[in-house]
């Protein structure tokens, strides 16, 4: 970084505020620019992987709910088989 900054402190003197508007330039464009676009970056991968584990939760909480409802309705399948079949007797 010593050997760049020479030049940009050389620049800024000689070109006054324009030296120092390119170098905010230069600035933004190699070093805030693609910290920022990493931080995005990263977040959304963070938000991904969080949504991923909250569907996959809700997915598993379907299916044992969805499991319990199917044994109730086996029972009551079983009752009213039992309960035709005592008709049938009558």
């Amino acid at each position: 970084m010593e050997a760049f900054a020479n030049p940009v402190i050389s620049l800024i003197a000689d070109l006054g505020a324009m030296g120092f508007i390119l170098y905010l330039v230069h600035r933004t464009t190699t070093h805030t620019i693609p910290r920022l676009a990493d931080s995005y970056m990263q977040g959304e991968a963070k938000q991904r992987a969080d949504f991923k584990d909250a569907l996959r939760s809700q997915r598993e909480d379907f299916l044992s709910a969805l499991e319990r409802e199917r044994e109730v309705q086996n029972g009551q399948a079983d009752r009213i088989i039992d309960a035709i079949r005592e008709i049938k007797k009558q």
